[in-house]
């Protein structure tokens, strides 16, 4: 685990910063903890979709504020464009109330998940099926990275395989995000003193999608010598602890035991999870980010972490609403325990909380397929609805924010949604806004011999301490 940095090391920074050569954010608008939650798939109408079902409309947890003893700490609420590279997005065709609306407009400029995950992590446009690189071929540096060199700790957590897009943008970088065991090797094998520090997911090359063993392993989202050295607890391969046992899990999420300075928890099925219900021998969403945060949390310089729910996207990609239900439930349920962790370990005066989606799967819409919202039905009833499509949209999504620094997404607003009714920033807007929130950003042709020489003299006071940590 990342070691306190010392105060020899908080002076550098201070020095650095008042020499000019950075610019430092105020204590409010800079977050030592940042959690980003994402809804794979997930736009207004699956949210929606979600609450008419669950008869929870108006009651969920970012509907109202977090009253903690005297303190009252408002939600942002806001929309979130996704678009990739050449891409763009015009309210006005969303609006059927507008003589610009169009029914085909949403099928075009759609982004994936990869492109998108690289644009909230690296502040960056891309093509689909890129992670962490540009447009023209570039490496990006993602803000995970970042949040390292500053002694913070990292993580990744994912309901689907943990090499998948998503999850991987938070650290790894390839050209295609097909290349499962490429990412997977270098997630595994970034840095134990500088690298990511817990990852999460499905993807275990001994189980099938129902929880059951294959007669022979395999290797589809791990390659087998990888897997061999990070699963074998002898070896502890680059200073990993290694969890695919849902008591250890749930331990770790509840305290009872211990948690390890580097977790790599590999949950027993295959392409995603399901449903504790259905498969017995699963940790719950909830609990795997329950686990990660103390993890985490053992790092007093703080932490980023990506959770994202991913079969949300697998359901709409087949229309299908017994999946949609399934994942919204599990997204929504990681949502509370994460809000009740912070309150209860943590504080929103020092945590960033971020709830959002990628991008919207399935073009959902009302019954008549004309009106955009789905309809209440009363709980317990599958709301009026219609999938328009199989695919991804260029719809915009809904984007939470509460705790340290939300403020200021509310102030980065690039434009406003007639049917909706809310104002919407852009998905590179959250690298921006993080970069922009670090304790020290250097400025863009500030470099001089100075700075060069404070910050290899940071990066290697960093390392040192890093490297010092104890682990077991």
């Amino acid at each position: 685990m990342k070691k306190n940095l010392t105060f020899f090391a908080f002076f550098l920074i201070l020095l650095i910063a008042k020499a000019g050569f950075g610019s430092s954010a105020t204590e409010t608008s800079s977050p030592k903890n940042t959690i980003v939650m994402i809804a794979d798939g997930a736009g207004f109408n699956h949210f929606l979709f979600n609450s008419y079902y669950n008869g929870s409309y108006g009651n969920e947890v970012y509907d109202s504020s977090r009253q903690v003893g005297d303190d009252t700490y408002d939600w942002i609420n806001l929309g979130c464009t996704n678009f990739p590279d050449q891409g763009s997005f015009d309210p006005e065709k969303y609006d059927f109330s507008s003589p610009n609306w169009s029914y085909i407009y949403p099928d075009r400029d759609a982004t994936d998940s990869a492109a998108s995950a690289t644009a909230w992590n690296t502040g960056v446009k891309t093509t689909a099926g890129r992670i962490n690189y540009g447009p023209e071929g570039n490496r990006l540096k993602s803000i995970g990275q970042y949040y390292s060199e500053l002694g913070r700790s990292v993580g990744s957590v994912t309901s689907v395989s943990a090499p998948h897009a998503t999850p991987a943008a938070v650290w790894t970088h390839n050209l295609s995000r097909g290349n499962y065991t490429q990412i997977f090797a270098e997630m595994a094998n970034s840095p134990a003193d500088s690298g990511l520090d817990v990852v999460i997911g499905a993807g275990h090359p001994f189980y099938d999608n129902h929880g059951t063993l294959y007669s022979s392993p395999r290797y589809r989202y791990i390659d087998q010598a990888t897997w061999e050295a990070v699963s074998d607890p002898a070896e502890k391969f680059n200073d990993w602890t290694f969890c695919d046992n849902k008591e250890v899990f749930q331990g770790i999420a509840d305290g009872s035991i211990t948690p390890p300075e580097r977790l790599m928890g590999i949950a027993p099925i295959g392409d995603a999870f399901r449903s504790p219900d259905i498969v017995p021998t699963l940790p719950s969403l909830a609990e795997c980010a329950q686990a990660a945060l103390n993890v985490l949390d053992q790092n007093e310089n703080g932490f980023l972490v990506q959770i994202e729910c991913g079969e949300i996207d697998f359901a709409c990609h087949r229309n299908n609403v017994s999946g949609l239900l399934e994942g919204m439930a599990s997204f929504m349920e990681s949502v509370d325990a994460v809000v009740d962790w912070v309150e209860t370990n943590s504080s929103w005066e020092e945590t960033l909380l971020i709830v959002t989606a990628d991008h919207e799967t399935g073009k959902l819409r009302s019954s008549n397929r004309i009106n955009y919202w789905v309809e209440d039905l009363g709980p317990g009833n599958v709301p009026g609805h219609t999938f328009n499509s199989s695919d991804h949209t260029n719809d915009i999504v809904p984007f939470y924010a509460i705790g340290s620094g939300s403020s200021r997404f509310g102030d980065q607003v690039d434009g406003y949604d007639t049917l909706r009714g809310l104002n919407f920033i852009d998905n590179t807007d959250i690298f921006s806004l993080l970069y922009e929130s670090l304790p020290v950003v250097p400025e863009p042709g500030s470099v001089t011999l100075f700075l060069m020489l404070g910050t290899f003299g940071l990066h290697c006071w960093i390392r040192r301490t890093k490297k010092s940590s104890s682990r077991f």
